[in-house]
């Protein structure tokens, strides 16, 4: 009885391990995912950040350097935030690109005028 107890035991160890690894294998391949989803923000927020800029320097010389980076900040730095939800992100990006397209538009359709 002891052996077949013993038999069962190490079945059950080698069958169990490589499902422990694989789960830990999806873990990390998740984890990995979620970083390179950060990435993809990180890549957009630089780009927006020198878009802004540009528009905002056409719009409002006036602003110090410092003032036009804190106002671009303020509207960029959710989506810096990891602790944003993905689709709060996503929606910012969105808004933000729909932004900088109507600024650089307003100049085309002031000639058509």
């Amino acid at each position: 009885m002891a052996g077949r107890q013993e038999g069962a035991l190490r079945s059950l160890l080698q069958s169990g391990v490589p499902a422990m690894l694989e789960v830990g294998s999806s873990l990390k391949s998740a984890q990995a995912w979620e970083v390179e989803a950060g990435l993809v923000y990180d890549d957009r927020a630089w780009f927006l950040y020198d878009e802004l800029w540009e528009v905002s320097a056409t719009a409002r010389p006036e602003l110090s350097p410092s003032e036009r980076a804190g106002q671009i900040d303020l509207l960029l730095d959710p989506l810096l935030d990891a602790a944003v939800p993905d689709g709060d992100r996503a929606a910012l990006v969105i808004d933000v690109f729909r932004a900088v397209l109507a600024a650089r538009l307003i100049p085309l359709f002031d000639s058509l005028s």
